[in-house]
């Protein structure tokens, strides 16, 4: 190979690279999103279930079946809260693998780094959901 090709044949390795980061990165964060949206949906329903069966008739949950819910309510928020931090986990090792080549490309400046994730992001809001989901089995059907 010549020295011309050589370096094209870096140039095209390098677009190729940062092109399969930013697929991955965006893999990771709709996947997020996704596992985000799949248990705020379950725990919103499981809250609104149990205030509308209450409301509308004489039911009451056994202190038995309010275990059982809310064991399983943990697993599932324990469940996504891995899966979640474990999708942002390999997004970040991507923003890291990326960041040498958007300044190569000079789509960044050497210095200049991604805006930090929010404090109040998937993880906090999955724990208040869990806290009001179990506040609302424990609550709502023994009033």
């Amino acid at each position: 190979m010549s020295g011309k090709n050589k370096k094209d044949y870096k140039s095209d390795l390098q677009k190729f690279t940062y092109e399969a980061l930013r697929k991955e990165i965006e893999f990771r964060r709709e996947k997020a999103w996704r596992i985000f949206s799949w248990v705020s949906t379950i725990l919103l329903s499981v809250m609104g279930g149990i205030i509308a069966i209450k409301s509308s008739s004489s039911w009451n949950l056994t202190c038995f079946h309010a275990a059982l819910l809310t064991g399983a309510i943990l697993v599932l928020s324990n469940f996504s809260h891995l899966w979640i931090h474990r999708n942002l986990e390999i997004e970040d090792n991507a923003l890291n693998k990326i960041e040498p080549l958007e300044v190569f490309f000079k789509i960044r400046e050497p210095n200049e780094k991604d805006a930090k994730r929010p404090m109040f992001g998937y993880h906090a809001t999955i724990i208040l959901l869990t806290i009001a989901t179990l506040i609302t089995i424990w609550v709502v059907p023994f009033t």
